[in-house]
């Protein structure tokens, strides 16, 4: 079975990192952004690990550590903690803590510790499961590209990426290391991409670097998808096509957060005489699903 491992941290961008890192290596994880649903969590999912973060609002993670290993359902359970107080180091081993992280962290580094602690996940070791969940997240994303009408670029093969220059790409986001990702796998099947984290210099690059691709994070930051691309679209001339993604929401979520924008926009009664190109709902970034999902709108 794939292992479970259950995240108390109230802060997104860590929530994020170890999110994306842990679920790539083949586990399962669970985020608890408080310390009392974090304790519900525990008892009720029973996960194989558990990564506490120590300075919360409410209920502090030293308070929540002691009520999960006073607990019969829980006292079980490793725990890694997590927190910048590097000197709480010695208490919490004492304690019965498992293992002791310090912020900021590689991800690496935490992905290592996890293994040490319950082992490799099987998912990550069954290649069969592995290939079985990234055609799922394939064809989750299909089946609302066809729901909605949305726009779809395909015709590629499943191949290999066409080595030949593959266009220019405008990757925007907020979260470094995600865009960072991207960057990296898009270079490597040819084309030249730009970086901007910036919600408000987003149009701004998009109109210098004239792009025939853009991946557009949903919201940047305190500016939303919605409200760059109506600044995208003031001119009239602009053409290049939208692909909009998100990384730490749930899929329904995600879609359900968009989608009126997306039908909306591809349902125009105007559409026919309307040369730009619809926006395109990418699906959540999945660092194992990336290459083979954006090969449709590559050249």
């Amino acid at each position: 079975m794939i292992k479970k491992v259950l995240v108390i941290d109230d802060e997104t961008d860590i929530q994020t990192l170890i999110q994306i890192g842990l679920e790539t290596a083949g586990y399962e994880v669970i985020i608890s952004e408080n310390a009392q649903n974090g304790l519900d969590l525990a008892r009720l999912q029973t996960p194989d690990l558990i990564i506490l973060d120590v300075v919360m609002p409410g209920i502090d993670g030293a308070d929540i550590f002691k009520v999960l290993k006073n607990h019969d359902d829980t006292k079980h359970i490793p725990i890694i903690i997590l927190t910048a107080r590097a000197k709480m180091e010695d208490s919490f081993l004492a304690l019965g803590a498992t293992a002791f992280v310090e912020k900021p962290f590689q991800a690496d580094f935490l992905e290592n510790k996890v293994r040490e602690i319950i082992g490799e996940s099987s998912s990550s070791v069954d290649g069969a499961s592995a290939d079985n969940k990234i055609k799922a997240d394939l064809d989750d994303d299909l089946q609302a590209q066809e729901k909605y009408n949305f726009h779809d670029n395909s015709g590629a093969g499943d191949g290999e990426l066409d080595r030949k220059f593959a266009g220019k790409v405008l990757v925007a986001g907020t979260i470094d290391h995600i865009v960072a990702f991207m960057k990296n796998d898009l270079e490597k099947a040819n084309c030249l991409v730009e970086i901007v984290e910036d919600g408000d210099k987003v149009a701004e690059t998009a109109f210098d670097f004239n792009p025939d691709l853009i991946l557009l994070e949903t919201q940047m930051g305190t500016v939303s998808a919605y409200d760059l691309i109506q600044s995208l679209r003031k001119r009239e001339d602009f053409r290049t096509q939208i692909l909009l993604y998100t990384y730490h929401m749930d899929p329904e979520t995600a879609r359900n957060s968009i989608v009126h924008l997306l039908y909306d926009d591809n349902q125009r009664e105007e559409k026919a005489a309307d040369l730009r190109q619809p926006i395109y709902y990418f699906g959540i970034y999945n660092k194992k699903t990336f290459n083979k999902k954006i090969k449709r709108f590559i050249n």
